[in-house]
């Protein structure tokens, strides 16, 4: 079953997955699509009116590589496939697709050279839940 619909992505719903980054709000996550495609999100601003994400189109396995830190969460947003998504106050979300990303807003990507510095075993769940869709 399905966890909620968290956006919409090219006629696409994309599901709450795994969260790898919490805070008060889900920092970095994943979203799957009924097609079994995986999303990586991160969210890089939020103030009362509005929230950001950047959303790219990866593979589990890239995913399981960042877990296992030998990608930066940088690297798996350097993607052909990338939107920016706003949801305002009143719930009103616009979904755009970066279509360059060397012109987007630099800030809104994670910070170079940032690993996940996960534990041995840490992500131990969501590696295991990652490799069953490989």
């Amino acid at each position: 079953m399905r966890q909620k619909i968290i956006f919409k992505i090219n006629n696409q719903n994309l599901y709450e997955d795994l969260i790898l980054i919490d805070d008060i709000y889900p920092v970095l996550f994943t979203c799957v699509d009924d097609l079994e495609n995986t999303y990586l999100c991160s969210c890089y601003f939020t103030d009362p009116s509005k929230t950001l994400w950047i959303v790219t189109k990866t593979e589990p396995e890239c995913v399981i590589e960042l877990l296992n830190n030998k990608v930066t969460i940088r690297e798996l947003f350097k993607s052909d496939e990338l939107w920016v998504i706003c949801k305002s106050k009143n719930e009103e979300i616009q979904v755009k697709r970066i279509e360059n990303c060397k012109n987007f807003d630099q800030n809104a990507f994670p910070a170079e050279g940032e690993y996940m510095d996960a534990d041995t075993g840490e992500f131990e769940k969501e590696i295991s839940i990652l490799k069953k869709r490989i």
